[in-house]
């Protein structure tokens, strides 16, 4: 890390860490925050955990090659995933980092256990992948360790996708040594109900659920901002938000409905 810094700060100016379990659930959740933050001349890292390159074909499980062939980008889709990141990070003015931990759906073994349809990736985190939380605590607890952020912002777990519940545990088992405040935001486009269809009522589920005692705190931020951002994930926008992108208007839809100023906003949750 570069010098000068002290207790999240360079030379006066905060530093912002977002945690972000994919490759693009900060840009698609907080991504207007993080612009917010930019513009107000703070220093802001996005640091995606799951960004790890698939293993060789032949130790790939079933669903992890169903994916591949959906996403029809080769034997290195990470390769083209994390670029995509470097380049919406760089629209939001934020620094990406990319912490090398694999993807649920190249964990685990047939032997033991593994994902083996996609309602699994959205569900319990099952036992034979349970000590994969404490792989992402350490990872936080480096991280942490070497930026001294000033505040950290981590996922709500909305949806219950396994590696958004992990990184949650993650932050839970660390929260003794944060040093800094933590805020949650709604995990997106599950919080919206957007994808998978069947998420009914996200965000009210994953609050009951979060081991932190929460407070909500809303932030009007500039939603083209956001979409522009969120456009750089080309290899997922058409899954995420249909072949059309009308699933964009509907988050915008979504972000304004938490206010009544007609302003698009992303609500956090602050541990308390």
């Amino acid at each position: 890390m570069r010098g000068g810094v002290r207790n999240g700060h360079i030379l006066g100016v905060a530093l912002y860490l977002f945690v972000s379990p994919h490759l693009d659930d900060v840009a698609l959740s907080a991504g207007g925050l993080v612009r917010t933050q930019v513009d107000a001349g703070h220093d802001v890292v996005i640091a995606s955990l799951c960004t790890q390159d698939p293993p060789s074909s032949e130790r790939r499980s079933a669903l992890a090659a169903q994916f591949h062939e959906k996403w029809g980008e080769g034997e290195a889709p990470y390769e083209e995933r994390r670029s995509e990141d470097r380049a919406a990070c760089s629209t939001l003015g934020a620094r990406a980092l990319h912490l090398d931990l694999p993807d649920a759906i190249y964990r685990g073994d047939a032997a033991l256990g593994q994902y083996a349809s996609f309602e699994s990736l959205f569900a319990d985190i099952p036992s034979w992948d349970a000590s994969f939380s404490v792989r992402v605590a350490a990872a936080l607890q480096r991280l942490i360790a070497e930026l001294r952020p000033g505040a950290i912002f981590g996922p709500l777990a909305a949806g219950r996708n396994v590696d958004h519940q992990h990184v949650l545990r993650g932050l839970w088992l660390q929260r003794a040594q944060l040093a800094a405040p933590l805020a949650l935001y709604e995990d997106q486009p599950y919080a919206a109900g957007l994808y998978p269809r069947r998420a009914q009522d996200a965000v009210g589920a994953a609050v009951r659920v979060c081991p932190f005692v929460l407070r909500s705190e809303l932030h009007a931020v500039d939603f083209e901002a956001k979409r522009d951002s969120i456009l750089c994930y080309e290899s997922q926008i058409e899954e995420l938000f249909g072949p059309d992108r009308s699933g964009l208007d509907a988050l915008d839809a979504y972000g304004r409905s938490l206010a009544r100023d007609g302003r698009h906003h992303e609500r956090l949750w602050i541990a308390t």
